[in-house]
């Protein structure tokens, strides 16, 4: 949660930005930490959680839309 909260210090503190890879067997809490720390943004029941299995157009549409705050993508699965 708290990278949520800093996501949009970044470009104050002219830091780049970076990523958190949440890595661990199955049914341990990674997906639930990823709507938690999108729910600081709002959206709803997943937050700003979005699904990584997409194109690569897709992604950086959305990732250009998520410009200086949180974006949190979820493999749900897609990662052997």
């Amino acid at each position: 949660m708290a990278a949520a909260f800093a996501a949009p210090l970044l470009y104050i503190c002219e830091i780049e930005s970076g990523g958190f890879h949440l890595r661990g067997p199955s049914s341990i809490g990674k997906s639930t930490a990823l709507v938690m720390a999108g729910s600081v943004w709002g959206g709803g029941d997943r937050g700003y959680v979005r699904n990584w299995r997409a194109t690569a157009n897709g992604l950086e549409a959305v990732g250009s839309t998520h410009c200086d705050t949180l974006l949190c993508l979820d493999e749900i699965s897609q990662v052997a």
